[in-house]
């Protein structure tokens, strides 16, 4: 019996794509839902993290009195930060307490998926030299590197850097470019 608040629907703002990726300053709308059956007098709500992938920069938001039934948006929207290093497919687990002007506390354990590329190896082409598609010895030839997009995010600006351990290979030209590798696709580098 009487109020009980808990987190509705939510609105990501990621001043972006629309998904929330590593490197991310969001702004985070949460809807208070009142499931109760007496209206909610003075909420307001404070977020909370115990989570290295996520820094909070906004904790609290206003929500004023929500009818039974009803929901309401916070005021101002709650705000964090994704760590660059945040994994594809991670849920940053937030903790939201929403308090009353009685002290009551309901307590909701909202998460937010973050999408990031994966880049993985497919394969690799000798090009030139003798053409016979081989790195002989005493050859000089072109090597063609083709990646794929296996995260949720696409990959921008990607750029890579050959290297090498042996005394029998010299690398004359070590950068790799591939642009922008979208979600699902593959790219080689140009040259």
């Amino acid at each position: 019996s009487g109020p009980y608040v808990t987190v509705g629907a939510t609105v990501i703002n990621d001043y972006g794509n629309g998904q929330v990726n590593p490197g991310d300053s969001v702004s985070y709308g949460v809807y208070g839902k009142n499931l109760g059956n007496a209206t909610a007098q003075g909420v307001w709500g404070r977020l909370s993290e115990t989570d290295a992938y996520v820094t909070i920069t906004r904790d609290s938001s206003w929500y004023g009195s929500i009818a039974q039934n009803d929901s309401a948006l916070g005021s101002p929207a709650y705000k964090f930060r994704v760590a660059n290093n945040c994994p594809n497919g991670y849920t940053l687990p937030f903790t939201l307490k929403f308090h009353d002007n009685r002290d009551t506390i309901w307590t909701a354990y909202p998460g937010v998926m973050v999408y990031a590329p994966v880049l993985v190896y497919q394969s690799v082409s000798v090009v030139g030299g003798n053409g016979n598609g081989l790195l002989d010895p005493g050859e000089t030839a072109n090597l063609v590197v083709t990646i794929k997009n296996d995260g949720g995010a696409n990959a921008v600006s990607v750029t890579s850097t050959l290297m090498e351990n042996s005394a029998y290979l010299t690398i004359s030209d070590a950068s790799g470019n591939y642009g922008t590798v979208t979600v699902g696709a593959s790219a080689s580098n140009a040259s």
